[in-house]
């Protein structure tokens, strides 16, 4: 007999309870508070809380997403900033502005055309 890998019962049984929770969720918020009572239900929250919750993710969400975008292009450097070229031989032609201890490295690898062979042997095992 196989064993299976811990996660997948996991991620299974986490499936089914966020399934039944789902069920559970709308027929709180669906159904009238008379219907509950007939049902059993006699103690639950607000069904202010039943619009609440999904607005709330729904901004946490977005502000999320907005603040991850704009502190992308807070810490990206602008285009025309000395930081994002390189000058070989820096020292001799700004010999005052020359950053200390540092070397000047390439940001970028250079450009070329892969060779057929070795894309092949990478992709296929062909040599």
């Amino acid at each position: 007999m196989k064993r299976r890998p811990k996660g997948e019962v996991y991620g299974f049984i986490f499936w089914l309870f966020t399934i039944v929770f789902m069920i559970l969720y709308l027929f709180w918020s669906i159904l009238p508070s008379h219907m509950l009572h007939s049902i059993g239900f006699t103690y639950y929250p607000n069904k202010y809380w039943a619009l609440v919750i999904p607005c709330n993710v729904c901004i946490v969400w977005a502000s999320y997403v907005l603040g991850n975008y704009f502190l992308y292009h807070w810490n990206v450097r602008p285009l025309h900033s000395r930081e994002m070229f390189c000058i070989a031989n820096w020292n001799q032609v700004l010999p005052h502005q020359a950053p200390e201890n540092e070397e000047c490295k390439p940001n970028l690898a250079p450009i070329y055309d892969i060779p057929s062979e070795e894309v092949n042997e990478k992709l296929f095992r062909i040599k």
